[in-house]
């Protein structure tokens, strides 16, 4: 789109002064619902049967992988220093409390699904490995990102659940 020349060989803007063009960051909610519909398409081309609770559950959708249906929470990861970094606890916000986060126990979930848009990947954990993560004690499972990515599993690749 081309502007109005002026005095001295510039060109003069052709927006109005009350106009701004904004570049922001994504919220949660919305990181949330791109890496929600990515891992569902991933696994629609992958012939899986996908579903959505229609009421709030603990997990955003479900795979029929033909033997058991299995409740998958999904997540946005992030790529820092060529490592996936998934989040693998909810949170809310309790006004007594204030934010909370909670891990995800077997009975609620049976994987996560990530999303990383930087590599336009879906990775699958079974929650069994965070369960095992979660009662390490060793600094190197419970805060390095290494075991992350040893336990992360490519949404393309067996499931192994």
């Amino acid at each position: 789109m081309g502007g109005r020349a002026q005095a001295g060989g510039g060109v003069a803007s052709v927006r109005h002064a009350y106009e701004r063009v904004f570049v922001s960051e994504l919220t949660a909610n919305q990181k949330g619902a791109i890496a929600e519909e990515a891992i569902a398409t991933a696994a629609t081309e992958l012939g899986i049967v996908v579903c959505r609770p229609n009421t709030d559950a603990r997990y955003d959708l479900i795979f029929d992988c033909g033997g058991r249906p299995l409740k998958i929470q999904c997540k946005w990861a992030s790529l820092k220093d060529s490592v996936v970094v998934v989040s693998t606890r909810g949170c809310y916000f309790s006004p007594g409390r204030g934010y909370v986060l909670s891990p995800y126990a077997a009975a609620e979930v049976d994987a996560v699904a990530a999303y990383c848009k930087a590599l336009d990947r879906c990775f699958l954990i079974p929650v069994a490995t965070l369960a095992v993560r979660a009662s390490s004690t060793s600094a190197s499972t419970t805060h390095g990102t290494a075991n992350e990515r040893r336990y992360t599993t490519p949404l393309n690749s067996p499931l192994g659940l």
